[in-house]
C-alpha cells in the first residue's frame, strides 16, 4: 500500500524548495499470515548530496514518531560517482551520539552480467540505469545498439505484455537519444516486436513534455 499522501503530510512542500517526486512510503504485509506490517521507505538519489545522511535520518524519526512502527530504509543511487555512497549518519555532543545506519543499492557498482540473467523486471530498470550513465562514453550508434540489444534481453523474460509495455516505456524516456537516432532506434524497435507492444502512455508522456516546456518557457 503506497503512502504518498502520508509521506506529503510529513514533509509538506513549504519546507524545502526541492520538490521530492521519487520518494516512497510503502506499507508492506507479511506473508506469514501475522498482522504485524513493516513500513518501507525508499529514496532514489541521483546526484552527490552533503546533507543526504541527515535527510534519510530526518525520514525516518518522523515516520517512526507518526507511525510506531517498524522501518527498513533503501537509498537507491544513480549517479555516476562510484565513490560517493553514502550509508549512515552519525552525530554527537557531549556524551549523547546517535549512529543511524540504511540500506543502499548502488547502481553503477552493480553485475550487468549478473542482471542480465535475472528475471527480476528491476533488473531491465538497473540495466537502462546502467545504460544512461555509459551514454556519454559511447557513439550514438552505438547507443542505439546498446538499447535493442536490451530491449531482445527484456522480450526474452516471458514477461506479460502490459510489464513489458512499461518497461519499453522506461528505457525509451529514461535513456535519450536524439531525434535521428530516436528515429532508426523506432524502427529497429518495430522490427524486433513486430508493433505487438504499443507504447500506451507515449502521448501522455509528449504531451506532459510539452506542457513542461510551455511552463518552463513562460
Amino acid at each position: 500500500e503506497f503512502l504518498d499522501k502520508e509521506l506529503e503530510d510529513l514533509f509538506p512542500p513549504e519546507e524545502s524548495t526541492n520538490v521530492r517526486y521519487v520518494d516512497k512510503l510503502i506499507k508492506v504485509y507479511l506473508k506469514d499470515g501475522r498482522e504485524r506490517w513493516i513500513l518501507v521507505h525508499v529514496e532514489v538519489q541521483g546526484y552527490r548530496d552533503p546533507s543526504f545522511e541527515e535527510r534519510m535520518f530526518t525520514y525516518y524519526y518522523r515516520i517512526k514518531d507518526r507511525y510506531q512502527h517498524d522501518i527498513t530504509a533503501w537509498a537507491i543511487f544513480t549517479d555516476r560517482n562510484k565513490r560517493y555512497h553514502p550509508k549512515e549518519y552519525k552525530t554527537s555532543f557531549l556524551g549523547t551520539s546517535l549512529n543511524y545506519r540504511f540500506n543502499t543499492y548502488k547502481v553503477i557498482n552493480q553485475q550487468e552480467e549478473k542482471l542480465r540473467k535475472s528475471d527480476n523486471p528491476f533488473a531491465i530498470i538497473v540495466l537502462t540505469v546502467l545504460l544512461d550513465i555509459k551514454k556519454d562514453k559511447v557513439k550514438s550508434d552505438e547507443m542505439i545498439d546498446l538499447k535493442i540489444d536490451l530491449v531482445r534481453n527484456l522480450l526474452e523474460k516471458g514477461f506479460s505484455k502490459s510489464k513489458i509495455r512499461y518497461l519499453l516505456n522506461f528505457l525509451k524516456y529514461y535513456v535519450r537519444l536524439e531525434k535521428d537516432e530516436a528515429e532508426i532506434f523506432e524502427q529497429k524497435l518495430d522490427k524486433i516486436t513486430g508493433k505487438s507492444y504499443p507504447m500506451g502512455i507515449e502521448q501522455f508522456l509528449l504531451q506532459r513534455e510539452r506542457m513542461e516546456g510551455r511552463e518552463e518557457g513562460i
